[in-house]
């Protein structure tokens, strides 16, 4: 018996599904990569709200004889940052975030505002914004990734 015909027919089956396949998947390569690329900016934002709000902690906690400006020298809408400096890797405490693996470029940037000073004696609301800006133009577009979050620090207490 010839079977031959069977397997041209199993062949064509074969390869025209392949081909419906690749016609349906192929676009969905180019959104793989943005998708992969967005994720990316989005966990390094993370990392960068994370220890931003840390080192906020920290600051707080540290003597105010120590600090280089006490937290009574800051009113509401005052950036903890007096340089002007937005970008990570450029503030004065960047450096311990930044490891061989990672790198932080200018495109990342944060903003840390008092809030609510006029109200409290030594404590402040303090709101942490981590944004990636994506044309450098160091304003906060409303397609560009950020993150948000808001604590109330107390300025820690000499005795």
């Amino acid at each position: 018996m010839n079977k031959s015909g069977s397997f041209y027919i199993e062949s064509i089956v074969a390869i025209t599904m392949i081909a419906i396949m690749g016609t349906f998947l192929l676009p969905l390569f180019p959104r793989l990569l943005d998708v992969t690329t967005e994720l990316k900016v989005r966990s390094k934002l993370y990392a960068v709200a994370e220890y931003t709000s840390n080192y906020v902690l920290r600051w707080a906690a540290m003597s105010p004889n120590t600090k280089p400006v006490p937290l009574n020298f800051y009113q509401s809408g005052d950036e903890l940052e007096l340089s002007g400096e937005l970008r990570v890797n450029r503030l004065h405490w960047a450096t311990p975030l930044i490891s061989k693996d990672q790198s932080i470029t200018d495109h990342y940037k944060v903003s840390v505002k008092f809030w609510e000073r006029a109200q409290r004696a030594n404590s402040a609301v303090v709101r942490i914004l981590v944004w990636y800006d994506s044309n450098l133009d160091m304003l906060i577009d409303p397609e560009e990734p950020k993150i948000t979050l808001s604590t109330i620090i107390t300025e820690k207490r000499d005795e």
